[in-house]
């Protein structure tokens, strides 16, 4: 894997507003909020899976994946189905349509990509992605120290 596709996969959510707005530059209609788009892009690259692993997958709360999951389904991107292992279990699926939507996301996500690398060399990309892997640890750090505490 090159050291660009390491730092599209990374930070879903700066790429969605990102995503949204080409979509915008292009006359595109604005379909999506923020986290509808990395859930998307999870599902088409994971495939169906319950929301308790798109939760810890996208690191949201509970609430806010609930909340895009319902418009994605309003919207006809995503259905819900039984888990055939686990009956009382639902699984998030992506239709026709919600994968349609996902390629034409994870594309303008590589295109914007390559605009925002352009003319940066391989080591400052190295850089670039050691720097967002530490901003992303301690952040992850700050949750769980604030979660044990009952902070926030």
């Amino acid at each position: 894997m090159n050291l660009k596709d390491v730092y599209l996969q990374q930070d879903p959510q700066r790429h969605s507003l990102m995503v949204r707005c080409r979509f915008r530059l292009n006359g595109k209609p604005d379909e999506l909020h923020p986290g509808q788009m990395g859930i998307l892009i999870t599902l088409a690259k994971n495939g169906c899976c319950n929301q308790r692993t798109l939760v810890r997958q996208m690191n949201c709360s509970a609430a806010s994946v609930n909340t895009s999951i319902k418009r994605l389904e309003k919207s006809g991107y995503v259905k819900k189905e039984t888990d055939p292992e686990d009956l009382r279990s639902t699984r998030i699926a992506l239709t026709e349509a919600g994968k349609a939507l996902a390629e034409q996301s994870i594309s303008c996500m590589k295109e914007i990509g390559e605009i925002q690398l352009d003319g940066f060399s391989q080591e400052e990309i190295e850089q670039l992605i050691t720097f967002q892997n530490r901003i992303m640890a301690n952040m992850e750090r700050f949750l769980e120290e604030t979660e044990k505490k009952g902070e926030l």
